[in-house]
């Protein structure tokens, strides 16, 4: 059921910034798919139904590569996607290196890890704390983990410096 009201642009005010902005929480109860218009003047889609979003992100017609991404909302300069973050790519090339990594990521691989990842969480919140606040979750917590953890899992020098795990990588 797509909204047919003239195109709006991505709300984006809150009274409280835990909780979506009240314009969205309208927005969804007139049904889950909604033209909008990008700070650029082009035109796009806000999804607030969880169906049609699940459905959309299984659709290999969506891609995640950033040259196809826009947002809805004044973003500072990109930064371009390093080499090899696969998360930016589209079947079959994300597949790929899905591939590869899935057998180092076993739940008996991970259990082994679990003190590796114990510790790399300890360091990170330690560094926060000495950081001082406030700090950017994304940037200093949820970026930097699933990094060192992949990293140890694979094998992979981390860029912390951090010792191998004593997990051998897979031959």
């Amino acid at each position: 059921m797509e909204s047919t009201s003239p195109a709006g642009v991505m709300p984006t005010a809150r009274q409280n910034p835990f909780d979506p902005p009240e314009e969205l929480r309208r927005r969804q109860g007139l049904g889950p798919i909604h033209r909008m218009t990008y700070v650029d003047g082009g035109q796009g889609w806000l999804v607030t139904g969880l169906a049609a979003a699940r459905a959309i992100l299984a659709d290999p017609r969506f891609s995640v590569l950033p040259d196809h991404m826009r947002s809805p909302i004044a973003q500072p300069a990109s930064v371009p996607v390093p080499p090899g973050f696969f998360l930016h790519m589209d079947p079959p090339e994300h597949d790929h290196y899905r591939r590869l990594l899935t057998v180092d990521f076993t739940v008996r691989r991970i259990k082994l890890l679990e003190p590796e990842i114990e510790a790399i969480v300890h360091d990170q919140l330690n560094a926060m704390e000495l950081a001082g606040g406030p700090a950017d979750l994304f940037k200093a917590f949820a970026l930097p983990i699933p990094s060192q953890v992949i990293g140890e899992g694979s094998g992979c020098p981390t860029p912390t410096g951090r010792s191998s795990s004593g997990t051998p990588p897979r031959s």
